[in-house]
């Protein structure tokens, strides 16, 4: 029996993340094994006035919210992912969906450029797309990544979620 690999099968290469346990993607599977997560109130409120709970991420001030947090926790781990790659390379990104108490116009018109500049990836601003379905996002962001690979519309691509 002989069997026969296609030329070109989609895979992980390589993985980033940065959130409330770690800032690595070492680091936070480490201390997530370990259960060493922290929840507290946050400054943010719900569409009930209520304090938003969530867990403070090393390194960042917890005053630190919206627009601004969310690009100091996505630029270091897309450097982790994409930091290697060579050339423009479409994102992917799920994200919140919209109408969250910390939702900013800027995340539809310049969340991907603003990446680009601070995780130093060169990435294909014109190619990348948003998910913005919450929960569901990154299995939507995955499922049109693993299409564009299969069509041959893309080789490499990042597929991410903050």
């Amino acid at each position: 029996m002989v069997s026969v690999l296609r030329p070109f099968a989609p895979c992980i290469v390589a993985v980033g993340a940065r959130a409330t346990l770690g800032q690595s993607a070492l680091q936070l599977a480490m201390c997530a094994r370990a259960r060493k997560l922290v929840p507290s109130t946050t400054l943010v409120r719900d569409k009930r006035g209520h304090l938003i709970g969530a867990c403070p991420a090393w390194g960042l001030p917890r005053d630190l919210q919206g627009y601004e947090r969310l690009l100091a926790l996505a630029a270091p781990a897309l450097r982790e992912a994409g930091g290697e790659l060579h050339g423009k390379v479409p994102l992917l990104l799920a994200l919140p969906a919209p109408g969250r108490p910390d939702d900013d116009p800027r995340i539809d018109t310049q969340l991907v450029a603003d990446l680009a500049e601070q995780s130093g990836v060169s990435l294909d601003v014109e190619r990348s797309a948003l998910f913005r379905t919450g929960q569901a996002g990154f299995a939507a962001a995955l499922g049109e990544g693993l299409r564009r690979i299969r069509s041959g519309e893309a080789r490499v691509l990042l597929v991410g979620g903050a």
